[in-house]
C-alpha cells in the first residue's frame, strides 16, 4: 500500500492537477462500477462493460489465490468457471460496432483462461471465432485494402519471451506461410521498453512508430487490427495455435538452412568484442551463456512461477566443462540474483558493471550455445540461431517449441501420494504439460524434483561434443531417443488437430537414468537405476 501511495504522488508531482483530476475521475468510475455492474450481473441486463468489470476484477482474484501456498482447488475452479460465464456473455453476442473492442477482449480473455485449464478445444474455438470477426471486420470497412496490421504494445514493454511469438511469425511470413503485410508496432516515448537495443535489431522486419501525434491517430486501428501473437496466427489459412506453431515452423526454418532471422550490426559487434577484451577474453575466444532463473523482481513474493526456478550453484560443474573445453562462460540475468564464487574463465555478467541492453543481446548473439532454463532470455539466443540447452525444463510443453538443433532435459515431477515418477506419457498431455504456475503443481500432488548438478554437466557435455565433432550415441541411445519420440508424438496429439512432435533431442544419460518413464514394452530387459532416487527398471 505504501508503495502503491508513493507511486500515486510521483504521478501526481509529475503530471499535476491535470493528473490529479484524471485520477478523481478513474476513482469515481471505479466507485460507479463497483455498484452498478454487480447488479447488472445480478438482472442479467445487456451492458458488455459491467461484465467486463466483473470478468477483469475476477481475474486479478485469480492471480492472487494462485500466488499463495496452498490455494484451495475448488475456490479457484468456481473463480475461473464464474470469470468464463462473464466473458462468454460477451462473446456469445454479436458485436455492435461501438462494442467490438469489449468483444475482442472478452474474447482474449477467455482463449487466456481456456489454455491455463488445459482445454485446447475451446481455445481453439475462440481463436476461430476471434479470426473470422477480425476478417469480416476488416472487409467491412475495408481495411484490410491497407495491408497492415499492428504488433500487441506489449511486445516491447512485457517480457522479453514475448518476442518469441514475433520470431515466428517472421520466420512464418519468409517461408510463405502467410501473407505478409506491412507490420507495425506503437511504442509510446513514455513508456519503458524491455530492451532498446533488441527492439532496434527488428526494425528490418517492423515499423516502430514513436511519435506521440502518429500513435493517437493509429492507436484506434491498434486493437482491431492486431496480431494476436500470443494466442493464435493463421497459416495456410488456417487459425494455428502460436505455441504449438513454434517448433514446427522453426524446424521448417532450419530443414531450409536458411539464416538467423536478426543479425547484429558491426558497431554493435566490434563495441562487444572490445568490452569482452576488458573481461580478458581475446578475438579468437569462444563462449557459452548460462541463465537459470530465479525469482528476482518479478515474482519475489509469491509463489506463482518459482517451479521455474533451479539453483545457479548445481550449473557449476557444467560451467567447469566449458572452461575445461577451452571456452568461457557468461553467467546471464540481473543484479537480484544470487552472486556466483569466483571460477577461471567464469564472468558473474548478471553483476557486473558491463551488464546493460546492448551487451545482453551481444552476447546471446556470439555466444557458441546457450544453456537456460525455462526463461525468456534464451529468445534472444534462439533468433540469433543459437542452440538451445534447455535444463531444468518445466511446463513439459516447451519441449515441442525446440528443434533439432537443441538439447533438453525436463524436471522429474514425483507422484506425492503414490511416491512414483509421473511417466513420459503423462507428462507431456494436458493439463499437467501446460500447468504454468505452481498452484498447478499442488493441484496435481506432485513433488517437483531439480535436475542435479551430474544432469546438467553431461547434457552440456553432450553439446559440447558436438561441437567438437565428438558426439556418439550407441544403438541403445538411438532405440530409446526413438521410443521417446514416439511417446511425444502420440501426446502431441491431445493438444488439437497441429498433432505437434518433438524435434529436439532429450539428454542420453537423463535418459538412460530415466528409462523407466517410458512405456514399458520399451525398456524391458534393461536394468537401469537413477543415481539419486533409485527409479528404475530391473
Amino acid at each position: 500500500m505504501i508503495v502503491w501511495g508513493e507511486r500515486q504522488l510521483g504521478h501526481i508531482r509529475k503530471g499535476g492537477m491535470l493528473v490529479v483530476f484524471r485520477k478523481i475521475v478513474k476513482l469515481f468510475w471505479l466507485l460507479f462500477m463497483s455498484i452498478s455492474a454487480p447488479l447488472t450481473v445480478l438482472l442479467d441486463m445487456d451492458w458488455p462493460n459491467a461484465y467486463c468489470f466483473m470478468g477483469e476484477r475476477n481475474l486479478r482474484k485469480l492471480k492472487k489465490i494462485k500466488s499463495q501456498a496452498n490455494p484451495s482447488d475448488r475456490a479457484i475452479k468456481d473463480l475461473e468457471e464464474q470469470t468464463i460465464g462473464y466473458f462468454k456473455k460477451i462473446v456469445d453476442q454479436k458485436p455492435s460496432p461501438n462494442d467490438d473492442l469489449d468483444w475482442l477482449n472478452a474474447n482474449q480473455k477467455l482463449r487466456t483462461l481456456y489454455y491455463n485449464q488445459g482445454k485446447l478445444e475451446a481455445m481453439h474455438e475462440m481463436c476461430q471465432k476471434d479470426a473470422e470477426f477480425r476478417q469480416k471486420m476488416a472487409e467491412l470497412n475495408q481495411y484490410d485494402d491497407l495491408e497492415i496490421e499492428f504488433l500487441p504494445s506489449y511486445l516491447s514493454m512485457g517480457s522479453i519471451g514475448n518476442y518469441e511469438h514475433l520470431d515466428i511469425y517472421i520466420k512464418a511470413g519468409k517461408l510463405g506461410l502467410r501473407p505478409e503485410k506491412k507490420i507495425i508496432l506503437l511504442v509510446d516515448h513514455k513508456e519503458s521498453v524491455n530492451n532498446l537495443s533488441y527492439l532496434n535489431c527488428w526494425r528490418p522486419y517492423i515499423t516502430v512508430i514513436t511519435d506521440s501525434d502518429m500513435i493517437q491517430l493509429l492507436k484506434p486501428l491498434e486493437k482491431r487490427f492486431e496480431i494476436p501473437l500470443n494466442h493464435y496466427m493463421f497459416l495456410h489459412g488456417e487459425v494455428r495455435k502460436s505455441f504449438l506453431a513454434l517448433g514446427s515452423v522453426c524446424e521448417q526454418w532450419i530443414r531450409e538452412k536458411r539464416e538467423p532471422v536478426l543479425k547484429i550490426t558491426d558497431m554493435h559487434r566490434q563495441r562487444g568484442l572490445q568490452s569482452l577484451k576488458a573481461f580478458g577474453l581475446s578475438e579468437n575466444d569462444w563462449f557459452v551463456c548460462f541463465h537459470v532463473r530465479e525469482s528476482g523482481w518479478k515474482d519475489k513474493d509469491s509463489r506463482g512461477n518459482d517451479f521455474r526456478d533451479a539453483d545457479i550453484d548445481t550449473y557449476q560443474s557444467a560451467m567447469k566443462a566449458v572452461t575445461d573445453a577451452g571456452g568461457w562462460v557468461f553467467r546471464m540475468g540481473d543484479s537480484t540474483m544470487k552472486p556466483m564464487p569466483k571460477m577461471p574463465r567464469v564472468i558473474d555478467y548478471a553483476h557486473s558493471e558491463a551488464k546493460s541492453d546492448w551487451m545482453d543481446v551481444f552476447l546471446c548473439a556470439q555466444c557458441r550455445f546457450f544453456v537456460t532454463t525455462a526463461s525468456g532470455l534464451h529468445l534472444f539466443a534462439i533468433t540469433f540461431g543459437k542452440p538451445i540447452v534447455m535444463t531444468n525444463s518445466l511446463p513439459t510443453c516447451g519441449i515441442y517449441f525446440l528443434t533439432s538443433e537443441d538439447l533438453f532435459i525436463p524436471k522429474l515431477l514425483i507422484r506425492s501420494r503414490e511416491g512414483r515418477p509421473v511417466k513420459f506419457s503423462e507428462l507431456l498431455v494436458p493439463p499437467l504439460a501446460m500447468a504454468d504456475v505452481t498452484a498447478s503443481y499442488d493441484k496435481e500432488d506432485v513433488e517437483i524434483v531439480n535436475n542435479n548438478e551430474d544432469d546438467i554437466k553431461e547434457l552440456v557435455d553432450e553439446m559440447l561434443e558436438r561441437f567438437a565433432g565428438t558426439r556418439q550415441y550407441s544403438e541403445r541411445d538411438e532405440r530409446l531417443q526413438m521410443q521417446f519420440k514416439s511417446v511425444a508424438s502420440d501426446c502431441g496429439k491431445h493438444y488439437g488437430k497441429e498433432c505437434v512432435v518433438a524435434h529436439a533431442r532429450i539428454g542420453r544419460n537423463w535418459l538412460r537414468q530415466y528409462v523407466a518413464l517410458l512405456p514399458q514394452d520399451a525398456n524391458s530387459g534393461l536394468n537401469l537405476k537413477t543415481k539419486e532416487t533409485g527409479i528404475g527398471v530391473e
